[in-house]
């Protein structure tokens, strides 16, 4: 009879001795030559899974020998293998050393019997009178029931031994002898221990309907295994779907198109849709069931249900990838591809080229290339929309890379990319490179100058005190003065002032500079920032600005202050001053003034009359503050009486 699985040699070459096992880089689990992977076992030992695998060896650890520490009385040379107390000591460490030991130890039944013991595999090194000895054996087995595969031929064939073995491991049913895989017991105990043992039975206990139940509903693949007879029986089918629905696959063709069956299949996975029937996979209850369940299955559907609304929809909402087998029509309709979308932002890929420009769409997706999604992975049409494609340069300059052609050499969209993000003049072709954009760059990011042309560098050292080209200015040869007059020329230029002249530069003259360009203030450095820089946006002639001032000064300055207001909330200023200035102009903003409240320390009473008597205003400062007398009474009151109510 033959076998399937390792020879002997095979075995020994993989579970090897593990007396001497080297000092391993990593950890994890250890062998022979370093680390040992389960999949390394699995593929050694096709029978196991990856339990078995874990548990093969005794010798394998989830220590490094070094965290482990050295296994006592080892033999350590030729004399102790063949000292019988020595090897003795050293097998009820570790079996497998009995791999190692003399021929006449091999052979000792007190010594192999402590080998298989601590590790049923030793059973491989037993000499072939004890791989017969009927009490070591089962022991062997009893510890790891593949041991069976080195037991002899004779006791491959007791019906005790092998029991023994496939209920500690049913895969171990491939080394009994053919007479015992025809045993029913014996079938049926390997089946309830492992379903797809059912695999190494006889055919004609494949063809049995208890044994078949028995393993199906321990894994319903094991349906593959069944007699064509039992594939078609329908309480079997039944069992098997109900376990795992993929087990539909095995069934007969009738049952594929038994409705009955298919839906319980896709209930359990949606994807087993694609065993169903023809008829069935056109079918739009079980269709929209298997979708629900898994957005997958909307590509085993028919083409009809492809363009059915309900169904895609349901598809797209819990993956908006699966759009890609939507009909082309589903893909040309807005609220699929916008829940799609909303979904999943790579889903956009599958929409249509009509809704690849929807401004809707299109808004999600450049949130979601600003949260860091690949940019490159969009198709060609969206990276040939300039919203998107700034959207991703501002996120990362190295994006332009990946632009369409055409945007890639248009000015005008360059020279607004280098606006965004002046970094991106690294990857713009020399030739490409005009004076406007090597200034929008160099103004936009002071790093931006070492990519500038050397033409404009050469310029600006030529004509050093011109505040026209103080952008591409060197760094070395910027300084008060030439800051002072560049910030006369153009208070947007106070980003290409390094700090440490900043810092040399009057607040008169910034202040005149934020006044004239309110936008500068979001440009200067966070930690160089000072409440008398802020102090002329929020004051105008010691009279606060009114806040609906309809002018496009008070627009910019609202713009610039709303950007200080949302760099607290990210805990990127915490100067208590400017706080305390910020809250003068957004005393009325509720996001901001609870954050204030909660995490800053600002009374209530600094919020307007109107977020005063706003629960989620009030409730936190509330907690702070109990007695606070800003909070309104009729709050506290309530508020009380609601916790009082709680413990009555």
């Amino acid at each position: 009879m033959t076998h399937t699985g390792l020879s002997t040699p095979a075995i020994r070459s993989s579970i090897g001795p593990t007396y001497q096992v080297p000092q391993a880089k990593e950890s994890g689990q250890y062998g022979p030559d370093g680390p040992i992977s389960t999949t390394h076992l699995m593929l050694s030992f096709p029978v196991l899974s990856n339990l078995d695998a874990l548990s093969l060896i005794g010798r394998v650890t989830t220590q490094s020998p070094h965290e482990q520490g050295p296994l006592i009385g080892l033999p350590t040379s030729q004399e102790d293998l063949n000292t019988r107390s020595i090897v003795l000591a050293a097998v009820k460490q570790d079996g497998c050393i009995l791999s190692k030991a003399s021929k006449s130890l091999q052979n000792d039944p007190d010594i192999v019997l402590a080998a298989v013991q601590q590790n049923g595999l030793a059973l491989d090194y037993a000499s072939k009178e004890l791989k017969n000895n009927r009490a070591i054996v089962l022991a062997a087995v009893q510890q790891i029931g593949v041991a069976l595969h080195s037991a002899s031929e004779e006791l491959k064939n007791d019906r005790a031994i092998v029991l023994a073995a496939v209920q500690q491991n049913g895969r171990a049913l491939i080394y009994a002898s053919e007479e015992l895989r025809n045993d029913r017991q014996i079938v049926l105990a390997a089946v309830q221990q492992i379903g797809v043992a059912l695999h190494y039975a006889s055919e004609e206990l494949k063809n049995d309907r208890a044994i078949v139940v028995a393993a199906v509903q321990r894994n319903g693949q094991a349906l593959a295994c069944a007699s064509k007879s039992l594939q078609n029986d329908r309480d079997i089918v039944l069992a098997a779907v109900k376990q795992i629905g993929l087990a539909l696959r095995f069934a007969s063709e009738e049952l594929k198109n038994d409705r009955g069956i298919v839906l319980l299949a896709v209930l359990q996975k949606g994807s087993a849709l694609a065993y169903a029937s023809k008829s069935l996979q056109n079918d739009r209850e079980i269709v929209l069931a298997a979708v629900q369940k898994d957005d997958s299955a909307l590509a085993y559907a028919s083409e009809k249900l492809k363009n059915d609304r309900a169904i895609v929809l349901a598809a797209v909402q819990q993956n908006g990838r699966a759009l890609k087998y939507a009909s082309e029509e589903l893909r040309n309709d807005r609220q699929i591809v916008l829940a799609a979308v909303q979904q999943d932002w790579d889903a956009l890929n599958f929409a249509s080229k009509e809704l690849q420009s929807d401004r809707d769409i299109v808004i999600i997706v450049i949130a979601a290339v600003k949260r860091g999604y690949p940019f490159k992975h969009l198709s060609a049409e969206l990276r040939n929309n300039p919203d998107i494609v700034l959207a991703a340069i501002e996120q990362n300059g190295q994006n332009l890379e990946h632009a369409s052609e055409e945007l890639k050499n248009n000015p005008g969209f360059l020279l607004a990319a280098a606006k965004i993000n002046g970094l991106v003049l690294e990857v713009i072709p020399e030739g490409l490179k005009t004076r406007e954009l090597s200034y929008a760059a160099a103004e936009q990011n002071l790093l931006a100058q070492r990519w500038a042309p050397k033409a404009f560098i050469d310029e600006a050292l030529f004509h050093p005190d011109n505040p026209d080209i103080f952008p591409l200015l060197p760094v070395e040869k910027k300084n008060t003065e030439r800051a002072i007059e560049a910030l006369r020329y153009n208070p947007l230029f106070v980003r290409c002032i390094p700090a440490e002249i900043l810092l040399t530069i009057s607040p008169e003259i910034l202040r005149s500079a934020i006044t004239r360009t309110p936008h500068a203030l979001s440009l200067i450095d966070h930690n160089l920032l000072t409440a008398d820089l802020i102090n002329p946006l929020v004051y105008n002639h010691d009279s606060l600005i009114p806040n609906n001032a309809a002018t496009d000064e008070n627009e910019n300055r609202k713009i610039a202050l709303k950007t200080l207001a949302d760099s607290v909330i990210k805990r990127e200023i915490n100067d208590q001053e400017i706080i305390n200035i910020l809250v003068k102009y957004f005393n009325d903003d509720e996001k901001f003034m609870i954050f204030v409240i909660t995490e800053q320390g600002v009374n209530i009473s600094e919020a307007s009359q109107r977020l005063q008597s706003i629960p989620a205003v009030f409730e936190p400062a509330l907690e702070i503050d109990p007695s606070d007398k800003h909070i309104p009474s009729i709050f506290v009151s309530e508020l009380y009486k609601i916790n009082a109510g709680l413990f009555q």
